[in-house]
């Protein structure tokens, strides 16, 4: 979910739009002690320019939970996906992360080896609803910070 919505933000809001240098979702998980999930969308822009930027965010973020994006996000964010497995699965920490994370969810150490196949047989469907569940727009913090003024 995250490689498909940084790429519509590049794509809508830093590209199309000229709007942005850099346009960055941050998704922030925690399973321990408890699951809680942070979800951050962090760029710069033209303070003359900030609603304007914010609401095509919203529209993305839209376009996104009525599965309405273009394939091609969803064939990257697959491609990406197994990518990053293949470059993970070389490194110690890697699998030391799947197995403390195993160990703190009580889940079977079978279930390392599925990450790949998992993310193959992942639907567009599969995607959005994650979005909706984990992306929660009644509950958001808009931050803005302004440039400190001359006198």
């Amino acid at each position: 979910m995250y490689s498909i919505q940084f790429e519509m933000l590049i794509d809508n809001v830093r590209e199309k739009m000229s709007g942005v240098y850099v346009i960055q979702p941050y998704p922030d998980y925690d399973s321990f002690p408890a699951d809680n999930l942070a979800w951050s969308i962090i760029f710069g822009c033209d303070p003359n320019r900030i609603e304007e930027i914010t609401e095509e965010t919203y529209n993305q973020l839209n376009i996104l939970f009525n599965n309405e994006f273009e394939d091609k996000y969803f064939q990257t964010f697959k491609e990406t996906t197994r990518r990053q497995y293949e470059i993970q699965a070389r490194n110690n920490g890697y699998w030391l992360g799947r197995i403390i994370a195993s160990l703190q969810r009580d889940l079977p150490f079978s279930d390392i080896l599925l990450a790949t196949e998992i993310s193959d047989n992942l639907t567009r469907e599969e995607i959005v609803e994650a979005a909706r569940k984990y992306i929660n727009l009644e509950q958001v913090l808009t931050v803005i910070l302004f440039p400190e003024r001359e006198e």
